[in-house]
């Protein structure tokens, strides 16, 4: 074994001992701390070699200023701040994403490559299965379609558009979505349509359960003040007895408005649930308020054309298609909007002449 004296390294003074059973280089370091006291480390040449790094090797790659923090996964640029981080993307056109499926030699194979290679594998198999899962009519197909719709909101979305009812469905992960029990019958071709009763001088709020769109609607909601039949809505409902529900007004919130615009119109008691919903836009399932005369009738505003200006387009097309008197489009747009007018038929014939 022998030893000899090599050069200083961060002032301190080291001795190489090479051991020449085991080739294994030893290197005895003496180095002073922060009180100028010398202790003595034993290292590798290996070790060594990683203190010997430059300070350079460590600085940022991008802005050369300051010492490195991250090492980008994707591309192994050593950068040190955010803004560096950014502008290595850029730069270089990097995602900043780890490449799962990049080529490792087998001499750099390693324990970590096995195991990254095992959690991708995983992951694979992971989004197959929940793509199988998932049914084909959940799948968007085009942007902005809806993509939660099963058979059941499907076939009760075709019949209440065949009525007039322009109806829209939620999120199933939605309560409204859930709470709903809206049903169409192929065979007797009906809807059952669930509606919320608001009582309004009670705050009671009622639900009724797939009540059939040929009901008169004055007959569904006195339904709930059958006290014989309903004797826990008694006290909750005295104000809205049979004799007194004639009396009461019958409001349909208005979907599609701002929510701070909430505006309401008002139905027709004596007719049909199918006849007092057509041409009207529904979420999910009618909201009826039902207010009695002794009820604060000023906080119900009923629906005008103003509304219409700020009623999404789809909503307010919808209304006017079916309620010409809420149509906001002047005589004016209706003559330009019309290829027969005769504004078009004088223009043609000072083009022939």
């Amino acid at each position: 074994m022998d030893s000899k004296l090599t050069g200083d390294l961060s002032q301190a003074c080291s001795i190489e001992i090479k051991d020449e059973l085991h080739e294994v280089e030893v290197i005895t370091v003496i180095e002073l701390d922060s009180h100028n006291n010398t202790f003595t480390t034993n290292v590798t040449t290996e070790e060594l070699a990683i203190r010997s790094v430059t300070h350079s090797d460590l600085l940022c790659e991008i802005c050369q200023s300051s010492l490195s923090k991250y090492t980008c996964p994707g591309c192994g640029v050593k950068t040190c701040s955010l803004p560096c981080v950014k502008e290595h993307k850029m730069k270089l056109d990097c995602s900043g994403e780890r490449d799962k499926t990049s080529f490792v030699d087998i001499r750099n194979y390693s324990d970590m490559h096995l195991l990254n290679d095992y959690r991708f594998l995983e992951d694979s198999e992971r989004r197959l299965y929940s793509n199988k899962m998932v049914p084909e009519n959940r799948r968007r197909t085009v942007a902005g379609a809806p993509y939660h719709l099963n058979k059941r909101s499907k076939l009760l979305m075709t019949a209440a558009y065949k009525r007039g009812v322009n109806l829209k469905m939620v999120s199933s992960a939605l309560t409204k979505n859930k709470t709903n029990t809206s049903f169409y019958t192929i065979s007797s071709d009906t809807i059952g349509w669930h509606i919320e009763w608001h009582f309004v001088s009670t705050n009671t709020i009622i639900k009724d359960e797939k009540v059939p769109e040929t009901t008169i609607l004055l007959e569904a909601a006195s339904k709930h003040t059958n006290f014989v039949q309903y004797p826990s809505l008694r006290k909750c409902l005295e104000d809205y007895r049979k004799d007194r529900l004639n009396k009461c007004r019958l409001l349909l919130k208005v979907e599609g408005l701002p929510a701070n615009r909430i505006r309401y119109f008002e139905l027709k008691p004596t007719l049909t649930i199918a006849e007092n919903l057509r041409g009207h836009c529904l979420t999910e399932y009618p909201t009826i308020m039902v207010l009695s005369a002794s009820s604060d009738q000023t906080e119900y505003i009923l629906l005008s054309k103003n509304d219409l200006h700020v009623m999404s387009r789809e909503n307010s097309n919808h209304l006017a298609k079916h309620f010409p008197e809420l149509d906001i489009q002047t005589a004016l747009e209706t003559t330009l909007l019309n290829p027969k007018s005769s504004l078009y038929a004088v223009e043609l014939d000072s083009t022939c002449n």
